[in-house]
């Protein structure tokens, strides 16, 4: 009985491997170009702390389509003693069908605790449009600035 299922199993097995076709990377014809941001975190202040996450993701092109993506300038600093800065950046390309083009841009992000003891987070994101045919579509993050100055101050930026 055992060895009647393990060959069943073992059949079927060999069947869906046979079946199974590997990915092509990109199927569509468009073009995806992806560029990540200009990212820096500093924790320049005595017993500070910076945390940074920042993320490109591209887009779709299918057919003649083009998608640009790029990452913004994400800069986060923890400069004042005890201070904490914590950023998270989030830049998503568009789609792209027939013959469209999107452009998509990341924000200019800055993020900044400089008092004594201050927090500051800021959480941002960039998604991009739809073009399709010959149509168009650019994106472009804000400029983005959130600032801790003061003793123990708290900014907070989404």
């Amino acid at each position: 009985m055992r060895a009647t299922l393990l060959s069943g199993f073992a059949a079927l097995a060999a069947l869906a491997a046979i079946a199974i076709h590997p990915a092509a990377a990109q199927t569509t014809g468009g073009i995806s170009i992806t560029h990540g941001g200009g990212n820096m975190n500093v924790a320049k202040g005595a017993f500070s702390q910076a945390d940074q996450s920042a993320t490109t993701l591209a887009g779709m092109a299918g057919g003649r389509g083009r998608v640009i993506t790029n990452g913004g300038g994400n800069r986060n600093m923890a400069v004042g003693k005890f201070s904490y800065a914590g950023q998270d950046t989030t830049t998503v390309g568009g789609t792209a069908l027939g013959r469209g083009r999107v452009i998509t841009n990341g924000g200019n992000n800055a993020n900044l605790a400089r008092g004594f003891g201050s927090t500051a987070t800021q959480s941002t994101m960039t998604m991009g449009g739809t073009a399709f045919g010959g149509g168009r579509s650019i994106t472009n993050g804000g400029f983005n600035s959130n600032l801790a100055a003061g003793k123990f101050s708290s900014a907070d930026q989404q």
